[in-house]
């Protein structure tokens, strides 16, 4: 009979200390405490037979509660993670080091972190999936020239002579560079049929895509993703690339009308000289990789055509030889030579040294859509044209003519007329003027 623990305890305690028992107040003689704790003491179970007991039993035996197993110590981290990435195991699991902001650490490619949708903004890529780099390579010595073309008024050529200037200087062996700033897009429809231009460029390929970075995250994206090759035959070593607009453009200025606020005079400063140099900014990775950059502008004045301003060291304002159109050349000139005047005054003020003077040169005014007769522009061209003059503007040698059949259909015609192919007088007369443009604009810019 088995007897309960607290009896076997009761009996022990008696036979040592003589008291305590409800069996006897006498001190019983040693044989008999030694017989009646050898009684009490439970006889001792066989050994089990340790082939016919589960492993697993003796273990469960032996484990407390609270007590974790050696071998499944490890185990308990899986209750952490509801959908662990790989099965885990008792060996020791490297922690790696913190990675410098910019240096690439190599995953593997099966390994990928879920990240929401809604967490996720998305940029284009530098450059689609199987596409290189189209920009040349940088050239030792070389120092690129950055021209814009602009007057206040439209309507008078721009983007017919950044065109055709900019075919012409190619034809010459030079790498040249057209960007297209007009939310109109002239320039990128001189060269693309609008469908492709909205099939492949308009979403990912745009100078608002740029601008868009730079307004919605202070992102400065590589001017190089966007330039895109119009693939034109031009013999030699020259090159003619372009960076498109986009319709939307227009939207930009009240956008970018927001980045010039704030609360102190420093700050206002400084907003002010990192939104008007924008596009000079930009541009520095491209310096040394094309002998001229030309910049279609938009025909105002607005915050777009103050960043080309600030990033070019020539302007070159086409103008019709008449009332409204030459007046508008007073009004840019004085526009421009006030901003020339604020920036470098904020710049002398900024402890930035990231910005520099500005120092934009009048390279010339361009008289356009000229009316010939006996070779010579009509009489009621003539008194513009020597008005200009007399208030002393560099005025190009050159004067285009006017010619609707020639520069009417460059959207039906992605093509610059200096590259189509003719043999008629007239067309040969146009080209000739063009190509003393180019001529004259490559002595001004030395």
């Amino acid at each position: 009979m088995t007897q309960s623990p607290f009896g076997f305890f009761r009996k022990i305690a008696a036979a040592l200390f003589g008291s305590g028992t409800p069996e006897s107040s006498e001190p019983s003689p040693p044989e008999v405490q030694e017989e009646e704790v050898r009684e009490a003491m439970p006889e001792p179970s066989p050994e089990p037979d340790s082939e016919t007991v589960p492993e697993t039993a003796v273990e469960e035996d032996e484990t407390r509660f609270g007590e974790v197993p050696p071998e499944y110590a490890d185990e308990t981290i899986l209750e952490l993670n509801d959908e662990p990435e790989q099965e885990m195991t008792g060996e020791t699991i490297p922690v790696p080091s913190p990675v410098p902001w910019g240096e690439a650490t190599a995953e593997p490619a099966d390994q990928e972190e879920d990240i929401p949708a809604e967490a996720v903004i998305v940029i284009p890529a530098a450059e689609p999936s199987g596409e290189e780099s189209i920009v040349p390579s940088f050239r030792e010595g070389t120092k690129t020239r950055i021209l814009s073309v602009m007057n206040y008024k439209g309507g008078v050529g721009k983007t017919t002579v950044t065109a055709n200037l900019a075919a012409a200087l190619a034809k010459r062996g030079k790498r040249v560079l057209a960007i297209d700033l007009d939310p109109q897009s002239s320039l990128s429809f001189s060269f693309f049929h609008v469908d492709e231009w909205k099939q492949k460029f308009a979403e990912t390929k745009t100078i608002k895509n740029w601008y868009d970075a730079f307004i919605d995250k202070d992102f400065n994206w590589n001017l190089e993703r966007l330039v895109v090759d119009p693939k034109l035959q031009i013999r030699g070593s020259g090159k003619l690339h372009l960076i498109c607009s986009h319709l939307a453009l227009i939207n930009i200025e009240i956008e970018l009308s927001s980045k010039l606020s704030g609360s102190t005079e420093r700050e206002l400063r400084n907003n002010f000289l990192r939104v008007h140099s924008r596009l000079a900014q930009g541009l520095k990775s491209l310096d040394g990789r094309y002998d001229v950059v030309l910049i279609d502008c938009p025909p105002s004045f607005n915050i777009v055509t103050k960043t080309a301003v600030a990033a070019s060291d020539y302007l070159l304002v086409p103008t019709i030889p008449d009332y409204l159109s030459t007046l508008g050349i007073d009004y840019l000139n004085n526009k421009v030579e006030s901003l020339v005047e604020t920036y470098n005054r904020y710049v002398d003020i900024c402890e930035d040294h990231e910005f520099t003077h500005i120092s934009p040169v009048m390279l010339g005014v361009l008289f356009t859509m000229i009316q010939l007769s006996a070779g010579s522009p009509i009489r009621a061209q003539q008194p513009f044209i020597r008005d200009v003059r007399k208030r002393e503007y560099p005025v190009f040698e050159t004067m285009l003519r006017e010619n609707r059949t020639m520069y009417s259909n460059i959207s039906a015609t992605p093509l610059p007329v200096i590259l189509r192919r003719g043999a008629g007088q007239t067309q040969q007369s146009v080209i000739s003027e063009l190509e003393d443009l180019a001529s004259e604009v490559l002595e001004r810019m030395k």
